[in-house]
């Protein structure tokens, strides 16, 4: 297993999209594990809860989940355990995305537990006002993600039309000592290069990616952008 520390972080999120559920997510996960050897970039990919565990059998050193909760092993329906993530293996998951919102301090007791074991939990917020609302409230995850909702799924990205947010998501952070990643709406190498110039740690890529002609390239050329940008 190779090592991801102090690189950018790529995460390409499956959603439950139909390109990227079941068998289908294979090639996915296999240009993760190639591009992350190939650049200096961590490429994680989150894919639909229900295949969570196939995958990580194989490679959980590319892979981030959509959710995660505070419940541990025992009796709770419908939850996904912090524990049960790292029994897999997964060093990463996503919380509060724009698409599974969630409480601002159910996110800080599920931050304090993950930090407690060494677990990276990656905070999507959706505008700078949340940020600072969770910043107030002592919330210092691995990770803060910049996604404004109205951006998501729409080809507009975020380095291109909430610019001056995002650059105020990265000085926020940056003085919480604390990585800014962004996303929502990136499509194309321009979006990425940008969101690089902000100062951004990684970006967030949905049907960018997923839904592409050809993903495989796709990964590839923003990979080698985020490389050469964290090298300079």
């Amino acid at each position: 297993m190779f090592s991801y520390m102090d690189r950018p972080i790529f995460i390409i999120n499956a959603k439950n999209y139909n390109e990227g559920s079941g068998d289908r997510l294979a090639r996915f996960i296999e240009y993760a594990v190639s591009a992350s050897q190939d650049f200096k970039v961590n490429v994680l990919v989150a894919p639909p809860i229900v295949d969570l565990y196939y995958y990580a059998r194989q490679h959980p050193e590319v892979l981030i989940s959509q959710a995660v909760d505070t419940v541990g092993y025992g009796s709770s329906t419908g939850h996904i355990p912090l524990m049960r993530l790292i029994d897999m293996g997964l060093e990463y998951s996503l919380i509060n995305h724009s698409e599974n919102r969630v409480d601002h301090m159910l996110i800080k007791d599920i931050n304090l537990a993950a930090e407690e074991h060494g677990f990276k939990l990656i905070v999507c917020i959706q505008s700078i006002n949340e940020l600072e609302e969770l910043i107030s409230l002592g919330v210092k995850p691995y990770a803060y993600a910049f996604e404004p909702p109205e951006l998501i799924g729409t080809g507009r990205s975020v380095s291109k039309y909430a610019g001056e947010s995002l650059r105020k998501a990265v000085d926020l952070c940056s003085g919480e000592g604390v990585r800014c990643l962004c996303g929502a709406g990136i499509t194309d190498v321009e979006d990425v290069e940008l969101s690089m110039e902000y100062g951004v740690d990684g970006i967030l890529v949905a049907s960018g990616v997923v839904k592409a002609d050809n993903p495989l390239k796709k990964i590839v050329q923003f990979s080698h952008i985020m490389s050469d940008y964290y090298s300079k």
